[in-house]
């Protein structure tokens, strides 16, 4: 028996001893009592002044527990001399656990700046969710695990995660003598559920996308319902803590905070708004989907910067090696078979640089010649001269558009899809006499919502959906103005962005729109 075991079995003892005395001892507890109010009321007394010298320590200190003590049991935690603090639970006479906490000591209070729209936020002070992940995928096997052999080659890991950071208390369904084992089929799911959520935590840190502004309240939405799960779970349960769902709610909690993320979450952050375990599986689902589409987000983007680079170096020193365009051809088609369109922004703009110059030839695949071609596209668009002032404002449809704009106090619009050629949003401008026209390109890598929240954040007057949406994107862009009372004109598929085209679908829905 380790030297730690024979310490707590000593507490035990000892606090069993206690714990009867008091109960039976009218006098004893009275005096106990006295001496717990006395400590107590040191506890919370002002601190001394920094010119005086500090009060000396009390042997045994009494600390008031941070959490509500639920139901017959008490939970006392206290220190003796400059030991590490002890936790204990007590119900009635009986003590049924004693913890030590391995707590530090609180470092100075260090006061955050509100971080930067687009730089990442620091995690390097938060709880390390691979100990989580890996500490809960356990307990989810050992929920499973029936009585018997399996049980036994899951306890010769409890050491592992003790040296992780779990407690004693953290590991209560290894018992092999725990009551109604089909109880903890709820906590099999509940613990992969939060397991997948602090993989999920820890790609979006590596890939430095936590960062104020970034598209992570869905991701942090899942995360929170995943925690709360195991919450409402362990209280049903067996009514102790775990210190993974403790964590993952502290992660939250922080980078949610308006010094890190700014993020609102608005369900299961709360003591009396508890997730429920059932919905775990979905959770759990939902989770895998989106660390999914975050991986094939990051392969997406080192392709993009490997077209970047080839279209650089071909640009730099013309005429291109076939073997290089084909390599760049085969790129092309990873970045589709990823979901990334040929007329993506991100795409044309890796390959800009070298569209003059690259000849995609017979053999090429379809995918890597329309990308060629829309890059040529948008490389002449840029260069083309403007058209004459006289072209489209002296059109008669094109004046009564801008007219009706400029009554309803359209300054600024946002064109959401398709490619942003500056030349384009400058004629626009200028024919409908407008302040900015913003274009919001749609990514492959982004959620919906994404599209939806960076159309807001450009604060428009009127938007403008075009063609180059798919229909899942369109149906999230106007569903996204509709719920912010954002006015929204959508481009037939057909129609382009010509002056007289954009003024026509104006007049025909704006106007009816605007009135309502």
């Amino acid at each position: 028996m380790s030297e730690r075991e024979n310490v707590t079995d000593a507490l035990k003892t000892l606090l069993n001893a206690i714990a009867e005395a008091l109960e039976s001892d009218a006098e004893l507890l009275q005096a106990a009592q006295r001496v717990a109010g006395l400590l107590l009321a040191q506890a919370t007394a002002t601190p001394p002044r920094a010119a005086q010298a500090p009060e000396p320590m009390p042997v045994v200190q009494v600390v008031p527990p941070k959490e509500p003590i639920r139901g017959p049991k008490q939970v006392l935690e206290f220190r003796i001399g400059d030991s590490n603090p002890v936790e204990t639970v007590l119900q009635g006479s009986t003590v049924h656990a004693v913890r030590p906490i391995d707590r530090p000591e609180p470092a100075p209070v260090v006061v955050l700046q509100p971080a930067s729209r687009g730089a990442t936020a620091t995690t390097a002070d938060l709880p390390d969710l691979e100990l989580v992940r890996r500490s809960a995928s356990l307990k989810a096997q050992a929920c499973a695990a029936p009585p018997g052999a399996a049980a036994d080659r899951l306890m010769a890991q409890i050491d592992r995660v003790r040296d992780s950071g779990a407690t004693p208390a953290d590991l209560w369904m290894f018992d092999p003598k725990r009551r109604d084992p089909e109880g903890l089929a709820l906590g099999v799911t509940a613990y992969e559920a939060l397991a997948v959520a602090a993989e999920l935590g820890r790609a979006l840190d590596k890939a430095g996308r936590i960062r104020p502004g970034g598209d992570l309240e869905r991701h942090f939405a899942l995360m929170a319902q995943a925690q709360s799960a195991i919450r409402r779970f362990i209280d049903e349960y067996r009514g102790e803590v775990d210190t993974d769902q403790l964590a993952m709610f502290r992660w939250l909690r922080t980078l949610t905070s308006e010094e890190r993320c700014g993020i609102l979450v608005e369900r299961y952050m709360r003591r009396d708004d508890v997730a429920d375990p059932a919905d775990s599986a979905h959770v759990k689902a939902a989770l895998k989907a989106e660390l999914a589409a975050l991986e094939s987000s990051i392969k997406v983007n080192k392709i993009l910067d490997n077209i970047r680079y080839k279209a650089d170096r071909i640009a730099a020193d013309p005429p291109p090696d076939p073997d290089e365009v084909r390599r760049m051809d085969e790129l092309v088609r990873e970045a589709a078979a990823l979901g990334v369109r040929t007329n993506d922004g991100r795409l044309i703009r890796a390959l800009a640089p070298a569209a003059g110059v690259l000849e995609p030839g017979e053999g090429a695949s379809n995918e890597f010649a329309e990308a060629v071609a829309n890059a040529r596209e948008r490389a002449e668009s840029s260069t083309q001269s403007h058209e004459p002032e006289e072209d489209a404002r002296l059109e008669p449809i094109v004046a009564e558009a801008t007219a009706l704009l400029r009554n309803r106090g359209v300054r600024r619009l946002v064109i959401a899809g398709g490619v942003d050629y500056p030349a384009q949003r400058r004629r626009l401008e200028r024919d409908f006499d407008l302040e900015e026209v913003i274009r919001v390109e749609a990514q492959a890598d982004k959620s919906n919502a994404d599209l939806g929240s960076r159309i807001a954040a450009a604060h428009p007057d009127l938007v403008l959906v075009t063609r180059w949406l798919s229909h899942s994107q369109t149906d999230a862009a106007v569903d996204s103005c509709r719920s912010r009372g954002l006015p929204c004109v959508r481009l037939p598929y057909e129609s382009g962005l010509g002056s007289v085209r954009v003024a026509s679908a104006i007049l025909d829905q704006f106007g009816r729109v605007a009135s309502r």
